[in-house]
């Protein structure tokens, strides 16, 4: 619903997605013809940085991914990631903001929800260099990644990380798709999201979420499960259309 209401799509002839969800969708609602043809920065990432990782050694117990615009959704989401890591001053978040982001509108909310200072709190890591791969750097570097619908919290579940969606709209608001299919409450309160947390921080938690939701995660985005890279891909249908 988002991406039709954001596009403003309707009777699309031929729509190229990243998960055979997505096409499903696009089939239903406003194109003619779908084919899944993988993320082009999924292959991005694949062609250009080493994805794989261990069970240990991280160096952030949060990785928060920030969008470009600050909605109630991301709000509530950084608002559970800072009070679980005040509570212990051996947990750390990481903020992986974009090149957008408004990280002024992040700060005064911290103010006024916490009465800390994000720049100079020593429990919190900003962003402030960006490189193309920024982004899945930190969320490599983080036991857990939280934050809201977005291609990067799809892009990180399909290629095996732990992801926390959360959504305070309706049943398939924000969160919607597969996301929404995660074994997790996606609207937990805060004792509930603390749990949650403490359990994804441990070995056995983390099997136990892989083993649980592994159907899911796998369908997140299809593109390291497809025999060419999406860039192939589409080139290929293309000519086929000629």
């Amino acid at each position: 619903p988002l991406m039709v209401n954001s596009l403003d799509l309707e009777n699309i002839d031929i729509f190229f997605s990243y998960s055979r969800y997505q096409s499903k969708f696009a089939l239903k609602n406003f194109a003619k013809e779908a084919y899944v043809v993988g993320s082009l920065s999924t292959e991005y990432w694949l062609k250009n940085i080493e994805i794989a990782i261990e069970l240990k050694g991280f160096k952030y117990d949060i990785c928060f991914i920030c969008n470009a615009k600050f909605r109630d959704d991301d709000k509530y989401a950084l608002f559970l990631c800072i009070n679980y890591i005040l509570s212990d001053k051996k947990l750390s978040l990481v903020i992986a903001s974009k090149l957008l982001t408004d990280i002024d509108a992040i700060a005064i909310f911290c103010r006024k929800k916490f009465n800390i200072d994000i720049f100079e709190h020593n429990q919190i890591i900003l962003t402030k260099k960006y490189t193309k791969f920024t982004t899945i750097q930190r969320a490599l570097e983080s036991k857990v990644i939280v934050g809201v619908r977005s291609t990067v919290l799809f892009q990180a579940g399909s290629l095996g990380l732990i992801i926390y969606p959360i959504d305070i709209s309706e049943s398939y608001g924000q969160a919607s798709g597969n996301l929404s299919k995660l074994k997790l409450d996606l609207y937990p309160s805060k004792d509930s999201f603390a749990k949650s947390m403490k359990k994804l921080s441990t070995k056995k938690g983390m099997e136990l979420y892989f083993k649980s939701n592994f159907n899911v995660l796998t369908q997140l985005d299809d593109t390291l499960r497809l025999s060419r890279y999406p860039s192939d891909n589409i080139i290929n249908y293309l000519k086929d259309l000629k």
